[in-house]
């Protein structure tokens, strides 16, 4: 965690107040569907499918979306509850759509893998790894062609630094100086695999510099210095001065989907409980009481306002019924030229 003397210099503690406000709601978000999920619960169940949780890692999405403005783009992977929110998203919509609910931002036909929140500058929400980095860099070429000065992120794991749409990219983004950054949310695992067990022993940075885009390596539970390395790369970017990759060291303090069993498989012993110490929702309680001198009445004021954002959030969510079938083809095809579905 950065210094309090840092911190200081870096936000005021009503910004710094706000920012662990956010991160509480997302993991109080995340850990309601955990908790009520078909995977891991025997009742009042009221989600279902594949559903990819980012506890332990909400510093690394409020951060770098706390940079950004309203109408600045992202584009996210499979695991997006935390940029989604952080970026401005209704909880209770996002929540809607989770549970597959007409009320949902895509009318539940999204899911949790899926959802698209354009109103708030979400592309898109991708399974494919290393797309959302592709569909940034074209947001951002948009943005230059266009002289908009809007910037776009593209969130994606250490795992997606193998595939080629990254390289790809990199290399797109480089030629045309595109208004991009490159957020690499390093949690250590594609889904179960160590990725130090499948790439060579470099930093994975090594892939963006060698287009000749700049990077920067950050610590990931860090929200102040996720904050300013992406406010920096985001005053860069809309200067002209092209793309920079941001690589934030964190870590998933769940299995890679809800329901996982055998994670116990594959983490090294004592690894999770190492990372559980680093937990930025631990520690920014005590910087903001010994740097600002934020009382503990006061961030359990927090707390219960995160708790109320929530319950409005399942109260919004299970207004709403499932979509019936005939509407399976609504939204999803065009109209044909008779004005049938496509």
């Amino acid at each position: 965690m950065v210094p309090a003397s840092e911190v200081e210099k870096a936000m005021s503690g009503d910004e710094l107040l706000e920012l662990y406000r956010r991160m509480l709601v997302i993991r109080k978000f995340e850990v309601f569907i955990r908790d009520h999920h078909s995977r891991t619960s025997t009742e009042d169940v009221l989600f279902h499918g594949m559903t990819h949780l980012s506890i332990g890692q909400e510093a690394a999405a409020v951060g770098a979306c706390a940079a950004l403005e309203r109408d600045d783009y992202i584009a996210t992977t499979y695991r997006n509850h935390a940029a989604l929110l952080a970026k401005g998203a209704d909880p209770g919509k996002v929540l809607a759509e989770i549970m597959g609910r007409r009320n949902g931002y895509n009318h539940g036909k999204g899911g949790s893998m899926h959802v698209t929140v354009p109103e708030v500058g979400s592309l898109g929400s991708y399974a494919t790894v290393g797309v959302s980095a592709a569909v940034a860099l074209g947001a951002a070429f948009a943005a230059l062609k266009n002289k908009t000065k809007r910037v776009a992120v593209g969130f994606f794991g250490d795992g997606a630094i193998n595939t080629g749409i990254v390289a790809e990219s990199f290399n797109m983004a480089a030629l045309w100086r595109c208004p991009v950054i490159f957020f690499c949310e390093d949690n250590h695992y594609a889904l179960t695999t160590p990725t130090r067990s499948v790439s060579p022993p470099q930093p994975y940075s090594a892939r963006a510099t060698a287009h000749g885009i700049p990077a920067v390596h950050v610590d990931g539970s860090d929200v102040v210095e996720v904050y300013e390395a992406t406010r920096a790369a985001v005053a860069r970017a809309r200067d002209g001065l092209g793309p920079t990759y941001v690589e934030a060291k964190t870590y998933r303090l769940v299995g890679h989907m809800v329901g996982e069993r055998f994670e116990d498989r594959y983490r090294a012993h004592g690894e999770l409980d190492r990372w559980k110490g680093r937990d930025a929702l631990a520690r920014l309680p005590d910087v903001l009481q010994s740097a600002y001198g934020v009382t503990a009445d006061a961030l359990a004021a927090v707390d219960r306002a995160a708790d109320a954002v929530i319950k409005q959030a399942i109260e919004y969510s299970l207004s709403s019924e499932l979509p019936s079938a005939e509407e399976v083809g609504s939204g999803v095809f065009a109209p044909s030229p008779e004005g049938g579905p496509g």
